[in-house]
């Protein structure tokens, strides 16, 4: 199982995106690897433009993480767990397409970008990079207090 995921990533890397997706589905869902191995396929799929697929696999991962009692996560199950979460907000921050026209249609998807940044723990070691992004997603949907007022705590908690 190791070995696979070992294998998907080396894949990967060497730009034999199938290849490493054909070893990423091959790892069971009971597998230690598997949420980890889902996590990396999102991520995989993201890159590659697939980005409904991506999005249901990284909310699967959460789902999946959430699931277990936060005392008995392992720390890198909670840190996929984090990732997990602001990989669906970047997935969907990537899939706007802003046009002024349609930008009433696109309310829901911006909602759904800031819920899914919501969700991440204030006490993440990823928060800043969320709030970041969060203040990005306000700052296209024109929603200029939100992003100040997101831009004043980003500043208190990084300086």
């Amino acid at each position: 199982r190791e070995q696979q995921s070992r294998s998907a990533q080396s894949f990967y890397w060497q730009g034999d995106v199938e290849a490493s997706i054909k070893e990423l589905k091959k790892i069971s869902d009971k597998s230690a690897l598997f949420n980890k191995a889902s996590y990396f396929l999102g991520g995989v799929f993201a890159k590659e433009g697939r980005y409904d697929e991506a999005l249901e696999l990284f909310r699967n991962v959460e789902k999946r993480i959430e699931a277990i009692d936060i005392s008995m996560r392992t720390k890198e199950a909670q840190d996929i767990y984090e990732l997990s979460i602001l990989a669906q907000g970047r997935v969907l921050f990537e899939t706007l397409k802003i046009d002024q026209e349609v930008r009433k249609e696109l309310d829901p998807v911006f909602n759904e970008v800031i819920d899914t940044y919501s969700r991440l723990p204030s006490l993440s070691r990823y928060y800043p990079d969320a709030l970041y992004e969060l203040i990005w997603a306000y700052i296209k949907k024109e929603a200029w207090e939100d992003a100040s007022r997101l831009i004043e705590i980003f500043l208190l908690i990084r300086f």
